[in-house]
């Protein structure tokens, strides 16, 4: 299993707060369409509390696979990624679900 230095780790991080600042950006273009200001700042909190926790989980999970003895690397790299894909694919279906049919309606019913 290959291994990356913290320092590519954290420019990893850097990358992904820039393109998250600019994926917000394009967010509050759509959020101005929505009325609720309750709303609006849940979107908002939400964007910015995953973005908090990618960049935080993969910092920690850096800093714990560099302890964990070589053997029970390719285990641990095995569990992690089967338990994030779930992780991912649960907001997902959240989102989907729930913001998902919030902004169909607000956007393509809105007069």
């Amino acid at each position: 299993m290959r291994s990356y230095s913290l320092f590519t780790i954290l420019l990893l991080c850097l990358a992904i707060l820039l393109v998250d600042t600019f994926a917000f950006y394009w967010l509050q273009s759509i959020t101005k369409l929505i009325t609720s200001t309750f709303l609006i700042n849940a979107i908002h909190i939400t964007f910015w509390v995953f973005t908090i926790g990618l960049i935080t989980s993969i910092m920690i999970l850096k800093v714990r696979l560099d302890d964990i003895d070589p053997r029970r690397k390719t285990t641990a790299h095995i569990f992690i990624v089967w338990f994030n894909n779930i992780f991912i694919h649960s907001q997902n279906n959240f989102c989907n679900r729930y913001f998902g049919s919030i902004f169909f309606k607000l956007c393509v019913f809105r007069k």
